[in-house]
């Protein structure tokens, strides 16, 4: 390594130590050997010695005289456990490492990245799991209510500093009921947070919260769910999580007065049936089904009409607008103005109200193409609630539609250490790398989110893009595929195979599958962006020119996106891009234009070691770099 890099060979065989020493690969010697292998040849220069057929060899003990890496796959295998162990290991005991080793898919040249400061720091900290409370019957009722209180504790610990907290997907997920002291290590879970009904009292909770070091009880409080309203009930055990993790947290070393400790208190109503209607309009909006938001909407109008003041509600009922203008296609109803005036009111009642000027911010760069608005309102929102997942997941967005590509990650870092185990974060990651044209890293990070969640249609989608765009059409033919055996009435899945056969000039077959889809879908479900995707395929600039501008015109869904996609490279360098980015009111992020380092990346690069060579790219074809 040379003098002045940010990682030093110290520091890089002291991580090296430290993963070999994790739960993630202290079990393998082979995949600890493996990758310390791999590493020196890095460092060493010696690329050669990164090829399949030599690793075979060199490192696997292959014969010479008769490997044949087409016939044995132990390389390829052997590469994707390590890369499997190194994901686990990232996304928990070494969140708080400093940089990050790497391996693509394809590849077997480990990639070194220096991750955000503010990741390691908050990765350091202690974590608090929170399970699910289960609810006291399986009547209807009880379950939203139980999931009501879950969400009130997370909400709760979510606004103390010095400390993460692992939600009740994460914390199941994490193995937490199975094994506390494995998470201990892997996860650095110093409390779990836990509850169950008293036999012979089905109204009474008794809620505990249980050290992992020892096992010890922390807190046991029983709270009689009969003698008070859900809101007081509510309100009784945020007071007890404050008064149990404020001392806590104060206690540890460098950690700050129980008085800068303790949030801000939050009074949301004072009104039972405002309050009963907002905790059932969240319950259903967590349970992203399309057909609860109307319901989910109408419960929200009402708490906020019963109780003007109810500035959560007001959020909530703003978050629910935005989903709902994201679904629809008609003009009237993607009409902002009632999302805008609900977060308004919110951040009138509430000033710190985060989530609210997130919204706004959103708003204003997808709604009004106003990119310079949406970076104050995100700033207010970061302020505010600088430990929001949701508020941080958006921000990253938004960088990542602004063409700032270093900051969305450093963001998603953080996004990470405040919850390693977030489902989406793969996806999300995997979103930024095709839109930063690193199409071998997307690739790698959508293929682990598919992994984990085989039916997630938006990692596909995005699987299927990254391998239009690095030469693949094959694989974006077969991605395509799955889409519409997972997702049938979904008409973008009709539209990516269809796309995909125009790469491989296979028109005809293309243009009957659009046929059908038209026929069987209603006029908005395939729009102009869609369209100008299959007219790039063909090569045709003008009409995909013409399509866009119109999408943009109406400011319809996904037009902030044109800017950054890959999808349109190939209409960069015809002058009447930027005359129409100009018409319609879009910025013109061109002048980001992809450096010298990054164009090599994604240019006419030479293949990596070991790297499968890309397809021949036919004129127009997605993922041309101007």
């Amino acid at each position: 390594m040379r003098a002045g890099d940010p990682i030093t060979a110290e520091a890089l065989a002291a991580e090296l130590d430290r993963i070999c020493e994790s739960p993630a690969f202290r079990h393998s010697r082979r995949h600890q050997q493996f990758l310390r292998h791999l590493i020196a040849c890095k460092l060493e220069g010696r690329l050669g010695a990164l090829r399949e057929i030599a690793l075979g060899i060199d490192f696997f003990g292959r014969s010479a005289s008769t490997y044949d890496p087409k016939a044995d796959g132990i390389v390829r295998v052997e590469a994707g456990r390590l890369r499997q162990r190194l994901d686990r290991y990232y996304h928990g005991e070494g969140i708080d490492a400093h940089f990050e080793i790497s391996l693509d898919k394809g590849s077997y040249l480990p990639l070194l990245r220096v991750r955000a400061p503010a990741a390691v720091t908050i990765g350091a900290q202690p974590s608090v799991a929170v399970l699910p409370l289960p609810p006291a019957t399986p009547a209807s009722r009880d379950l939203e209510f139980a999931a009501a209180l879950t969400d009130e504790i997370v909400q709760t610990l979510a606004r103390l500093p010095q400390v993460r907290v692992l939600g009740p997907e994460s914390s199941i997920a994490a193995g937490v009921p199975a094994s506390p002291s494995e998470v201990r290590n892997r996860l650095k879970v110093e409390w779990i947070v836990r509850g169950h009904w008293v036999n012979g009292e089905p109204r009474t909770l008794l809620l505990e919260v249980v050290g992992t070091a020892g096992g010890e009880t922390v807190l046991a409080q029983r709270i009689d769910t009969t003698a008070a309203d859900p809101l007081a009930v509510n309100q009784q055990v945020r007071k007890e999580m404050l008064h149990c993790f404020v001392p806590l947290l104060a206690m540890r070393p460098g950690a700050e007065s129980p008085a800068t400790n303790r949030p801000r208190p939050v009074a949301p109503t004072r009104d039972l049936g405002a309050f009963d209607l907002y905790q059932r309009a969240r319950y259903l909006l967590k349970q992203r089904n399309h057909a609860s938001l109307p319901k989910a909407i109408e419960h929200l109008e009402t708490a906020v009409g019963v109780d003007p003041g109810f500035s959560a509600a007001w959020a909530e009922l703003a978050l629910a607008y935005v989903r709902r203008r994201q679904l629809v296609f008609d003009v009237a109803q993607r009409d902002p103005t009632s999302a805008k005036q609900a977060a308004q009111r919110a951040i009138e009642l509430d000033p710190d109200a985060g989530p609210a000027y997130s919204i706004l911010a959103g708003l204003a760069y997808i709604a009004e193409f106003d990119w310079a608005k949406a970076d104050r309102l995100f700033a207010r929102a970061l302020a505010a609630t600088p430990r929001d997942v949701s508020v941080r997941s958006a921000f990253a967005s938004f960088l990542m539609y602004s063409a700032r590509f270093d900051e969305s990650l450093r963001e998603y870092d953080v996004i990470q250490a405040l919850d390693p185990l977030d489902a989406a974060i793969r996806c999300n990651k995997g979103a930024l790398y095709f839109y930063w044209r690193r199409y071998d890293r997307a690739e790698t990070l959508l293929t682990q989110a598919i992994e984990m969640t085989p039916h997630d249609v938006y990692a596909w989608l995005l699987l299927a893009d990254t391998y239009a765009q690095s030469g693949h059409p094959e694989e974006s033919l077969e991605a395509s595929r799955k889409l519409i055996e997972i997702a049938p009435d979904y008409a973008n899945s009709y539209v990516y195979r269809a796309r995909a056969l125009y790469l491989l000039r296979r028109e005809a077959e293309a243009t009957a599958i659009m046929k059908r889809a038209r026929a069987s879908f209603d006029d908005t479900s395939i729009t102009e962006y869609e369209e100008a995707m299959l007219h790039v395929a063909r090569g045709d600039v003008a009409k995909s020119l013409e399509c866009l501008e119109r999408h943009a015109l109406r400011k319809a869904n996904g037009a902030h996106c044109m800017v950054v996609d890959p999808t349109f490279d190939a209409l960069h360098r015809d002058a009447r891009w930027r005359s129409m980015l100009e018409r319609v009111g879009l910025p013109d992020f061109q002048s980001f234009e992809i450096s010298t380092a990054e164009r090599n990346l994604v240019g006419a690069r030479k293949p990596e070691p070991g790297r499968r060579k890309s397809s021949p790219r036919r004129p127009g074809f997605r993922g041309q770099v101007s």
